[in-house]
């Protein structure tokens, strides 16, 4: 099922699967969003829970038990329920259950929850400890934006500005989808251009940035998005190779495996550890300026 909230300045659209945000449109009806293509990549902003990236063997060790865990973790192709909406807000929730026992061993609700305010859609995520002890777990967004969005523009006019000169030093992703220890510079800039080759070995990943704001711009535009991600350790850019037509901005809580882990989820690095009847809240705001 589809739900949409909207206050005269932006509309978003949302489905029940994977609480997943499938459109974000202007004033003037222009839409920001990727609108999927099996081509290239089916999704539009899929949120990654429980694990962001891909486990060892796919699979997730805790307490000498086994559980196979697909890459992104399972929040992306669950179906959500909604607790809560007007005009302009809308709260979905997945918790655990008999199936998802069988891929993550730890009880637990997670919210989803989007508000409009002005020419801003915010996205909160709310994770909250339904066991009998300490949960582990990452978390993240991987909203897809248009690039290009309109005719006469290609990929290439597009950039990320950041809020301040950053030196950008990316955590390198391996063909086999596990991190190296080893950072890659891409350069010391305020802008960064976008290409398709910066995507060869797949996402860059940052954990190094200054300030967690930055701007998706076109030379060909005067529009521009905004992304407000306060308190996430990492930041994800990613494109599909061979000319996919978006790119994704990624706030992340943790991330796939490095290489050489082959220990207990509870001592992943970079895991969220969440106590007993505890809640863990996050959001990030995308802005259309």
């Amino acid at each position: 099922m589809k739900h949409t909230i909207s206050n005269g300045k932006i509309e978003a659209t949302f489905e029940d699967r994977g609480a997943e945000l499938l459109s974000i449109r202007d004033a003037e009806g222009e839409e920001f969003v990727w609108q999927g293509d099996k081509k290239y990549w089916t999704y539009h902003a899929p949120h990654l829970f429980p694990v962001v990236g891909r486990l060892i063997d796919d699979t997730l060790h805790h307490e000498g038990r086994h559980f196979n865990m697909v890459r992104h973790g399972f929040a992306r192709v669950s179906d959500f329920e909604v607790v809560s909406s007007a005009s302009d807000t809308v709260s979905f929730r997945l918790a655990s259950s008999d199936e998802t026992l069988k891929a993550y061993p730890f009880r637990f609700e997670f919210f989803v929850t989007y508000r409009i305010k002005g020419v801003s859609l915010e996205v909160e995520y709310r994770v909250r400890n339904r066991d009998d002890g300490p949960i582990w777990f990452s978390v993240g967004g991987h909203p897809a934006f248009q690039a290009p969005r309109s005719e006469g523009e290609e990929f290439t006019d597009y950039y990320i500005e950041f809020s301040a000169m950053e030196t950008l030093m990316s955590k390198r992703i391996l063909p086999s989808g596990f991190m190296s220890r080893n950072l890659v510079s891409i350069g010391t800039m305020e802008r960064l251009d976008l290409s398709f080759s910066l995507f060869d070995d797949d996402a860059l990943v940052f954990g190094n940035l200054s300030e967690n704001t930055i701007w998706l711009k076109s030379a060909r535009s005067n529009k521009a998005v905004r992304f407000d991600f306060p308190g996430f350790p990492l930041l994800g850019i990613w494109t599909k190779t061979g000319g996919a037509p978006f790119i994704c901005l990624e706030p992340w809580f943790g991330h796939a495996d490095y290489e050489d882990f082959f220990g207990d989820f509870s001592r992943k690095e970079d895991n969220v550890r969440l106590d007993k009847d505890g809640e863990f809240r996050a959001s990030f705001t995308i802005t259309l300026e």
